[in-house]
């Protein structure tokens, strides 16, 4: 899981407890980007279980759910779906995210449900299968609660079906209805988003928008997710079939223009962000189960072109070399993210298995040795606020109430942008200031990551000390932490009391370095 599925967690455990969907009591700011599946974790919290538990199951359940969709789709048509389904299921990228913690399956499956069940509702000329229609729409209006990008998938998909009426492959009275059932579902949470949080999008637009200036990182990081996943063999097969007119075996030219409407737009959408810097590349993941029906289409297409002239035996062998190597290739990226690494924005999966398990146990930590009523101040502001339950700044702005006090960063990575500004710290000093967590397996190596412009290093840490904090349970780990002045050694006692309590090392309070 990564750490800002804990941001969701924090949210739904709030609503079930009474308080609203807000990340700190009393202050009304949407900081998640994943409505429906906030409210599926609310759902879980009530019920008596725990988000961090049950969140990855429910996930990987809808992400087989989704595979087998793409399975059964291709096969009904008279494709190879087990072929389709193994090119989705070896996905370094598709298995990272199937038990991400966050909305990315539930996505994926929606946005793949909706294209699928519309190429099966006008499979038939002449006739519509109006159930299927509907499937399309409702599965449309669903990904729009669970991503605030789900509009753009669910437009998009909408001017085919306009189109499909133009041309006559609809009936205007289908088309209406498939729009009428998505806005239906869409346009009430426009309504009571507005009504409850004053805004029409996420505070996600505020602190990392879309816009033309990202497009250079956005364009980079498709390219590295491309090169890293291996798409471009799934892109052989396309391209391959086009060359040779060969018909793609399960799907129709109606098919593709579907599938289109929905990767290319959102591709373009992606590049305008910027990327992400989520292991596994993220935000590619939804695109995986239509990409792979695709390319196992075409590539039962070619094989079928070269069987015709006589070539069964390297129509046999493409199958065969392209998925062989796209499965191999990401198998052995999937090894590769067992290893603690970072290159550049991006790290791998062991690296944040590693971090956010190093953040929950500051959470619990934190939760033992400070008052209901301290205030916590970070950049991480998923899994050390959800464990803690304390009041928190996120110093980068994303569920921050009032962004005025916030100052833009040189930065273009997604989601780190703005950061709290030095003044707020000094004139409004919260009495635990983590900044940015970094765990360290031996406490010389502590020192507080706090990014302070010239001038302001005394201002603000005049009303701190920095000290080491060990962790609780094993293995041994420290964390750097400024304490306000007034509390600090309150924090520091309680932190030693709770080691004894568990038979730990007592060394909660080492030296650090601002």
């Amino acid at each position: 899981m990564y750490d800002d599925a804990f941001i969701t967690y924090r949210y739904a455990e709030n609503l079930a407890r009474g308080l609203g969907l807000v990340y700190n009591a009393g202050e009304r700011v949407e900081g998640y980007s994943n409505f429906l599946w906030t409210l599926m974790m609310a759902v879980v919290v009530k019920l008596g279980g725990r988000p961090e538990d049950f969140g990855p199951a429910i996930s990987a359940a809808i992400a087989l759910a989704t595979l087998a969709l793409v399975v059964w789709a291709q096969q009904r048509r008279g494709g190879n779906g087990v072929l389709a389904g193994a090119l989705l299921a070896v996905s370094a990228c598709w298995a990272t995210w199937a038990t991400g913690g966050l909305e990315t399956a539930l996505f994926g499956g929606l946005v793949t449900l909706g294209a699928i069940a519309l190429m099966i509702a006008i499979e038939t000329p002449g006739r519509t299968n109006g159930r299927m229609l509907l499937v399309s729409a409702l599965a449309c209006g669903l990904a729009c609660l669970t991503r605030p990008d789900g509009p753009l998938v669910a437009a998009c998909l909408g001017l085919v079906v306009a189109g499909l009426a133009m041309t006559k492959r609809l009936s205007w009275r289908a088309a209406f209805a498939w729009l009428a059932l998505a806005a239906l579902i869409v346009v009430p949470h426009i309504v009571w988003r507005w009504s409850y949080y004053g805004r029409l999008v996420p505070n996600t637009y505020a602190v990392k928008p879309p816009g033309m200036t990202r497009f250079v990182f956005g364009w980079a990081y498709l390219r590295d997710a491309a090169r890293d996943l291996h798409l471009y063999w799934l892109a052989i097969p396309l391209a391959l079939a086009a060359v040779l007119r060969a018909p793609a075996r399960g799907l129709r030219g109606i098919d593709f223009t579907i599938v289109a409407a929905v990767v290319v737009p959102f591709t373009l959408y992606l590049a305008s962000t910027g990327g992400d810097f989520m292991p596994v590349f993220r935000f590619v993941a939804p695109l995986l189960p239509l990409l792979t029906l695709a390319a196992a289409a075409a590539l039962e297409g070619v094989a079928a072109r070269l069987t015709a002239r006589g070539m069964a035996t390297a129509g046999v062998a493409f199958i065969a070399i392209v998925g062989l190597a796209y499965g191999a290739l990401n198998l052995r990226e999937s090894w590769r993210q067992q290893r603690i690494w970072n290159e550049g924005e991006l790290v791998s999966v062991a690296w944040a298995r590693r971090e956010v398990d190093d953040w929950l146990r500051i959470g619990d930590l934190l939760h033992k040795v400070a008052l209901p009523t301290d205030t916590l101040a970070t950049t991480a502001a998923g899994a050390a606020p959800y464990r803690s339950r304390l009041y928190t700044i996120d110093m980068l702005g994303l569920n921050a109430a009032d962004l005025s006090h916030y100052r833009r960063l040189p930065s273009n990575r997604p989601g780190h942008m703005i950061l709290l500004e030095e003044r707020e710290l000094a004139e409004h000093p919260p009495q635990i200031l983590l900044a940015h967590p970094l765990v360290h397996d031996n406490p010389s190596h502590l020192g507080l990551s706090l990014d302070l412009r010239p001038g302001w290093h005394d201002p603000v840490y005049s009303h701190y000390e920095v000290v080491g904090l060990t962790l609780l349970g094993k293995p041994l780990r420290y964390v750097a932490c400024a304490l306000r002045l007034d509390a600090s050694q309150r924090i520091v006692e309680a932190g030693k009391r709770a080691q004894a309590e568990l038979g730990s090392p007592q060394g909660v309070a080492v030296p650090a370095a601002r």
